[in-house]
């Protein structure tokens, strides 16, 4: 092993070290300011309930305890862990009526429990919990059932719902019902929920924020050009028809609108019978099942510039084309024409069907069989770059 993978194994486990040894630290600083807390809750009830007992303070005054005993010990906790807007945002709370108000009922839910008044103390907790200014959190006290032995009470079920509202139930033992509403309903466990409410809000937006991030990004670097290729197709489309059709500019947006559509789609269903001829080319029949019908091919009608059957009795209107070389009887010559379409009539026809989505190709081949010069075909046609093969062009397979 060379020294420089050496060099680079060593301090690959060094910061693996380190990092192990920072987040057991991390983790021991949490542990001690959560017991450091947890401390101050336990002295702030036994000095409530000494205060009570030498009738200093009535069961209502829990928060006015709360702010003078328990208060500046919590925000100066928060200070030393560094978080000044924490201690600055727990003052503010135990200002407002829902901390207030349920400070209240958890000073009067103590009260009454250790009086021995179970029912009072869950119903006083119950309220406490309803206040979301107080406990925000979506699992809720919603009832309670007493557990009955030998016709006395030993414990109480409680009856929970989570925050998709399914109901759940928990057996709470006689002795532990007052550290369980105290858990739940006092003052500080309270401020933790306000706290954790809040730094889930925080995570949600901070979560929508980078999705959306992501979704401007990802549209900026799309390789997906669908929407730019449907608007470049509408605009193609836009320029031949005001090329083409001479009372355009006398048309309304919505008439523009509508006739640029039709073009589209009848562009898409050539586009669609010819990939579908195609892929019939390619498939054999299988066997034991009747072949599949011979696909018919098509030529251009140079006056109407709509394909034309080449078994339609009027075939020979496709100027310059005859019908392919068979091994049946040769149809009867077509009566010819009255008189053969003008070099102008023949532009005009051209450009018509171009307009009208037909294949470039055909309407090249038709000009060339017409003589006309390639300088005064359509713009359409001018820049095209292949050209027919093998002289079969108007015929669409």
């Amino acid at each position: 092993m060379s020294f420089g993978a050496g060099l680079a194994g060593f301090v690959r486990g060094l910061d693996t070290g380190m990092s192990i040894r920072e987040k057991y630290e991390a983790n021991k600083e949490r542990k001690a300011f959560k017991a450091q807390r947890d401390q101050i809750n336990t002295d702030t009830k036994s000095a409530f309930a000494e205060a009570k007992a030498a009738g200093a303070v009535q069961d209502g005054d829990f928060m006015t305890f709360y702010q003078k005993y328990a208060l500046p010990k919590q925000q100066a906790l928060l200070v030393e862990q560094g978080d000044y807007g924490g201690a600055k945002a727990l003052g503010e709370w135990s200002k407002s009526d829902d901390a207030q108000n349920g400070a209240k009922l958890f000073g009067s839910a103590m009260v009454k429990v250790q009086s021995g008044d179970y029912d009072g103390a869950i119903q006083d907790a119950i309220a406490a919990g309803q206040l979301k200014g107080y406990v925000n959190t979506d699992h809720k006290l919603t009832g309670s059932t007493p557990i009955q032995q030998n016709g006395k009470t030993i414990g109480y079920q409680f009856q929970l719902s989570d925050g998709d509202g399914k109901a759940y139930t928990r057996n709470i033992r006689l002795q532990d019902i007052p550290n369980t509403i105290a858990t739940y309903v006092n003052p500080e466990a309270a401020w933790q929920t306000q706290v954790g409410a809040d730094a889930a809000q925080k995570k949600r937006t901070q979560e929508l924020d980078d999705y959306r991030t992501k979704k401007k990004i990802d549209k900026e670097f799309s390789t997906d050009k669908t929407e730019d290729a449907q608007a470049k197709r509408y605009k193609d489309a836009q320029e031949a028809r005001a090329k083409t059709d001479y009372d355009w500019g006398d048309r309304s947006a919505d008439e523009q609108d509508k006739l640029i559509r039709e073009d589209l789609a009848k562009q898409d269903k050539f586009g669609a019978e010819k990939a579908a001829t195609k892929s019939g080319n390619s498939a054999s029949a299988a066997p034991g099942l009747n072949p599949a019908p011979q696909k018919q091919r098509m030529i251009v009608d140079t006056e109407t510039g709509k394909p034309v059957p080449i078994t339609a009795p009027d075939q020979t209107k496709a100027l310059g084309i005859s019908a392919p070389t068979q091994s049946a009887p040769a149809a009867s010559p077509a009566p010819a024409r009255k008189s053969a379409p003008t070099i102008e009539s023949t532009i005009a026809d051209a450009t018509d069907q171009l307009s009208q989505g037909a294949n470039p190709e055909m309407v090249k081949q038709q000009l060339l069989n017409a003589g006309v010069p390639e300088t005064n075909w359509p713009d359409q046609l001018t820049n095209a770059k292949k050209t027919a093969a093998n002289g079969a062009v108007g015929i669409s397979f």
